[in-house]
């Protein structure tokens, strides 16, 4: 017994002794890879957000190019180009010089091309304008023609224009738009409006900008990479259409099935940290490369402190085992020679000496027995159908599934032999609900209005119900049969939708707006159905809260495009620097009525460059003027992107608008006392000034004496003259009362020029002459005495 007790206590303290080795090991690897894996991610958190900001430009500009491709084929001159066929050459120079005028102003545009197919010429409007028959002056935009079926309308189209074209001096890299028609029979090239953007447009010339402004990324290695490997732009323009994927790093970006990321790489002998950004719109990735010689010298230096911390830890661990393990063997060494008698020592049971042993193998037992007892509770078969459905709704079905086997597995209550519709429930004035509650909150109305919706539709429709996090829900209904033509299915739906809304409202205090897609065929359609609804919902912004919009009954006309540099918005301008109220709300009124006619992306757009507008003119006002608004333009910009309609709109702005005027009136007339102030002052101070007069202090002020006059009886009560006159008199009184001054040296001292006016004035104010003022003090002083 001796023997095996010995062996524990030394089996004890050998392992507290190797543990603790093995933590403190753990822990200073830990300290090491934590510090040089914060140290990536902060580069990365760096170089992502200015990346990001170059995508956002990237994506703003092509949706500009592409908006103003659209509104380029109204154009008249525009159109004469293309169709016409015996332009005489007044009318051609004509249209190519004011094509050439708005190509100048356009600060993206390198070159245009306006194509006509009848006559096979090329109009061309940049550096050279030109006209050619045929398209051998540029051959890259002949076969670009030649295939344009294969390219989306409006898509960009890398390529060079070589120097030889259009007259320049060296190459240039450009973006080809092309916007192309075609004759009846949907092969034949008819016309075509061809744009050529710059590329370094899209980087915002970033590599211009002071390195200070970029964080820690290498500014020459910033690119943008097509899904085939191609760099489509880059800071280093001799890569410019280069295949980089034979390259691992770009083999890894394109594989990857992340939208952005970033990884570490040795690039030319070089530690460097690469990060991307995917752009949905231009379907590119942005990939910067940024080396990582400075955070690598930095975790050298962390190592070396590592290591001695880490000798230091391990000593004193050392120590305190040897100290630990003598403690904590002491009460089993009493416990052992308390139940020794009664526990055998030879035989099989003999092997379970090590009661620590014995009682931790029974708790781990329990304690895994307690979570599988607990993973079973947990386990709900609801959460994973939710989980399965917005899967389903965001990507499709999964790859190899059987439509009907993974509706029976995942418990989905939608028959694929059905047509179905998907409808997405947009919770009403969100932004206002998450300024006041947390994210629980948050869940638990959207899980209401889940279950409202369910319960109700399900009684005529099979559904389901998604929460699709944010403001929104997904709504899946199969049609019946005989519902699937005319309008009873609607007319039911959309009953079924309002008694929805109504309890909604009625429980939750709160509204939501629904739109409807189109009937989807196939049940892989419904994702699509989904981001067709989902893009429908943005006509809320004109159909109001509490809407209920169906794509059928939305059509698809092309919207208005709202120009920026319309009149109205100077008119609006100049009403806020004239201060006119009545003129500021027509003129607002008249551009929403504008907006009202075009889509939402326009509509936020429009808004945004209005309220940019606004506080520019009135930091320019700031400047120019003693006055001070008080307005913040990014709480303003920040309110203005939650707003959800054009009522919550007008509304933001007109309050804006009150509160500019009010604070113009405000300072107006805190001018106005300033200079009366200053205007009083100035008397006091030059009474004895023989040319002193209104006009004189009029002059000082660049006032006329009649407004200034003016100015003073409505803050005093006084004209000008009269308050000069108050002041010499008091002065005079002052003069006579603590001086020996004679009555002429006193009428000298307050500036008073004629002496009979003086003694006139002042009998009548002071009731008596200065001689019986001075008389009537002295004896007053003489009955005090």
């Amino acid at each position: 017994m001796r023997q095996r007790l010995q062996n524990y206590y030394f089996n004890m303290i050998v392992k507290i002794a190797f543990f603790t080795t093995l933590v403190v090991l753990v822990l200073s690897v830990l300290l090491y890879t934590s510090f040089r894996s914060y140290n990536i991610k902060t580069v990365n958190q760096l170089n992502e957000a200015l990346m990001h900001q170059v995508i956002h430009n990237a994506e703003q500009i092509h949706t500009y190019i592409r908006n103003y491709s659209i509104s380029l084929i109204g154009n008249s001159d525009v159109k004469n180009l293309m169709y016409g066929e015996n332009l005489s050459v007044y009318e051609t120079l004509g249209s190519i010089r004011a094509l050439d005028l708005l190509l100048e102003a356009n600060p993206y545009m390198e070159s245009m091309y306006v194509y006509n197919g009848r006559s096979d010429t090329y109009y061309v409007m940049g550096p050279n304008p030109v006209i050619r028959q045929g398209g051998a002056f540029d051959p890259a935009v002949e076969e670009i023609l030649k295939g344009v079926s294969i390219y989306p309308p409006l898509s960009p189209i890398p390529r060079t224009l070589a120097a030889a074209e259009e007259g320049r001096t060296q190459d240039i890299q450009v973006f080809t738009y092309v916007l192309p028609e075609f004759f009846r029979d949907g092969n034949t090239l008819k016309s075509a409006l061809i744009i050529n953007a710059k590329v370094d447009k899209f980087l915002n010339n970033v590599a211009a900008e002071d390195p200070g402004t970029t964080g820690m990324m290498d500014m020459k290695s910033l690119w943008f990479l097509g899904g085939d490997g191609k760099v489509f732009a880059h800071t280093d323009k001799d890569l410019f259409l280069q295949n980089a994927a034979d390259k691992e790093y770009v083999r890894r970006i394109l594989e990857s099935p992340k939208k952005s990321g970033y990884f570490t790489e040795q690039l030319e002998g070089t530690s460097s940290v690469v990060t991307y950004v995917h752009s949905e719109l231009l379907d590119w990735k942005l990939v910067g490369v940024t080396s990582y010689d400075t955070i690598t010298a930095i975790a050298e230096r962390v190592r070396s402190l590592t290591l001695g911390i880490g000798i230091m830890m391990l000593t004193v661990g050392l120590m305190a085992a040897f100290v630990l393990t003598k403690n904590l063997y002491a009460p089993v060494r009493t416990l052992r020679n308390k139940f020794s008698p009664y526990m055998p020592i030879e035989g099989s049971s003999a092997r379970h000496t090590n009661e620590l042993e014995m009682i931790s193998e029974v708790f781990s037992k329990t304690r895994h027995t307690l979570l599988d007892l607990q993973q079973f509770r947990n386990s709900n078969w609801l959460v994973l159908k939710q989980k399965a459905l917005e899967d389903f709704i965001r990507s499709g079905l999964p790859p190899g599934r059987r439509e009907s086997e993974w509706l029976q597995e995942s418990g989905i209550r939608i028959s694929p032999d059905h047509t179905s519709v998907t409808a997405v429930l947009r919770i009403d004035r969100y932004a206002a609900f998450c300024s006041k509650y947390n994210e629980s909150d948050r869940s638990l109305l959207r899980y209401a209005l889940t279950n409202i919706t369910g319960e109700i539709i399900r009684d005529s429709y099979g559904c389901e119900t998604v929460d699709m996090g944010e403001d929104r829900i997904a709504v899946i209904l199969n049609m019946d049969e005989d519902e699937e033509t005319g309008r009873s299915w609607k007319e039911r739906l959309a009953e079924l939708l309002r008694q929805a809304q109504r309890s909604f409202e009625h429980y939750c205090g709160a509204t939501f707006s629904a739109f409807i897609s189109e009937p989807a065929i196939s049940l892989r359609d419904i994702p699509y159905m989904y981001r067709d609804a989902l893009e429908l919902s943005h006509d809320r912004i004109k159909a109001g809260h509490g809407c209920l919009l169906f794509r059928m009954d939305a059509g698809v006309a092309a919207p208005d495009f709202f120009n920026i540099n319309h009149p109205l918005l100077d008119q609006l301008l100049e009403s806020i620097k004239e201060a006119k109220p009545d003129r500021i709300s027509e003129t607002y009124r008249k551009l929403m009525d504008i907006l009202r006619l075009c889509d939402y992306n326009n509509v936020m757009f429009a808004v945004s460059y209005l309220s940019s507008s606004l506080f520019n003119l009135l930091h320019v006002m700031e400047s120019n003027r003693t006055i001070s608004f008080g307005l913040s333009f990014s709480e303003f910009d920040k309110r203005l992107k939650t707003l959800e309609t054009f009522e919550e709109i007008d509304a933001e702005f007109l309050s804006l608008f009150q509160a500019i005027i009010a604070r113009m009136d405000n300072s107006h007339n805190e001018k106005t006392n300033r200079i009366v102030a200053e205007a009083l002052r100035y008397i006091e101070e030059h009474y004895a000034n023989l040319a002193l007069s209104p006009q004189l202090v009029a002059d000082l002020f660049k006032l006329t004496p009649a407004y200034l006059n003016k100015l003073c009886r409505e803050r005093t009560s006084h004209s000008l003259g009269d308050y000069i006159t108050h002041i010499r008199l008091v002065k005079a009184k002052q003069l006579l009362r603590e001086t020996n001054l004679t009555i002429d040296q006193v009428i000298d001292r307050v500036g008073w020029e004629n002496k009979k006016y003086f003694f006139r004035i002042f009998k009548k104010q002071v009731g008596a002459t200065p001689t019986e003022y001075r008389l009537k003090l002295s004896v007053d002083g003489l009955n005090q005495s």
